[in-house]
């Protein structure tokens, strides 16, 4: 089963507004990100988590 999360939930993990995130993953190159409404699947968000804590940009996740 595929779920999806939006841009904004994910930036609440980080203490970001969704804004702030959307703009920071199409700083890292996230074309695909218009927006804090952006839906996201699950590798995409593997991916998203994976480069933030490789730029240090947020810290370890929170994992869930």
């Amino acid at each position: 089963m595929s779920s999806k999360k939006r841009v904004y939930d994910l930036a609440k993990e980080y203490g970001m507004t969704g804004q702030e995130l959307a703009a920071k993953l199409r700083d890292l190159g996230f074309t695909g990100v218009k927006s804090h409404m952006t839906a996201l699947d699950e590798f995409k968000v593997l991916e998203i988590r994976g480069r933030l804590e490789a730029y240090g940009i947020v810290g370890e996740s929170s994992g869930d």
